[in-house]
């Protein structure tokens, strides 16, 4: 991201070094980011880079050369000859990381490799189960490389396919079992009542403090998670444990009755 890094250019004076970046913290920065990205994306789509698959609901062709979310970018190759193994593709995977990371270096910035990671997904028959499966790393040798701002070259961290890695607040991975993010939620639960159960506070205000913290980190994941009932339960456990009494509730109160709504003269605790 350009706002993290600088480089310098050639000056009259060899002791002054111009900075080039839109500086950490700028109001402009994500407007210079967008603007930036815009060309970087461009270039990527001309040299032909990108993901290509059909939707799942209108079935129509879509085209994307990666997916931006502020300074965040995943970068995505695929093949459109389903007879195109991983192996395969690897060689046009680092050519477009060489393009993006030289297009980010080019303007200003830099990609830091140990903060990247990458999956290479391609599947195999199992006659035994009659379906397909992921390749494992073993079965996939391979690795992509990246220039480190420093200026060696480092091999980025590659993950296996049920592998999870937070992205955007979020732990995802091709082959999504839930796991890894209901442990990281129930971790942050679990901080967050380690904070709270020192803190004295009136008892009308324990609600809306619970429902302006602990609750909105929660519903950020919720969109994008496959937990369960018992997932949710287990992570709501030390949150309420903490909460409850502080707010005037027995701990061990009717749950159903500890989310209702407050129309119907309950506590609406996740309203």
């Amino acid at each position: 991201c350009p706002t993290d890094s600088s480089s310098g250019i050639l000056a009259s004076n060899p002791d002054i070094t111009i900075k080039i970046r839109s500086g950490q913290g700028n109001g402009a920065g994500p407007y210079i980011w967008v603007a930036i990205s815009a060309i970087l994306i461009d270039a990527m789509e001309a040299e032909g880079f990108g993901y290509k698959s059909r939707t799942a609901l209108t079935n129509k062709e879509f085209f994307a050369s990666c997916f931006c979310f502020v300074d965040d970018t995943d970068v995505m190759e695929s093949n459109d000859n389903v007879e195109t193994t991983g192996e395969d593709l690897l060689p046009l995977v680092q050519s477009a990381l060489d393009l993006w990371s030289g297009g980010i270096s080019a303007t200003g910035g830099a990609i830091n490799p140990a903060k990247s990671f990458w999956w290479l997904i391609d599947f195999k028959w199992r006659p035994s189960s009659g379906t397909w499966v992921f390749r494992r790393k073993a079965e996939m040798p391979g690795k992509l490389t990246l220039q480190d701002p420093t200026g060696p070259w480092a091999t980025l961290r590659r993950l296996q396919p049920d592998e999870a890695e937070r992205t955007l607040g979020v732990m995802m991975a091709p082959l999504e079992t839930g796991t890894a993010q209901h442990l990281a939620l129930r971790e942050k639960a679990k901080n967050w009542a380690a904070k709270f159960r020192p803190q004295h506070l009136l008892r009308y205000d324990v609600l809306p403090l619970l429902k302006a913290t602990a609750l909105k980190t929660l519903e950020y994941v919720m969109p994008l998670s496959t937990l369960g009932r018992s997932d949710w339960v287990s992570i709501m456990s030390p949150i309420l444990q903490a909460s409850l009494h502080k707010a005037g509730v027995c701990r061990s109160f009717p749950r159903v009755m500890v989310f209702a709504p407050l129309n119907y003269q309950e506590h609406a605790a996740e309203q």
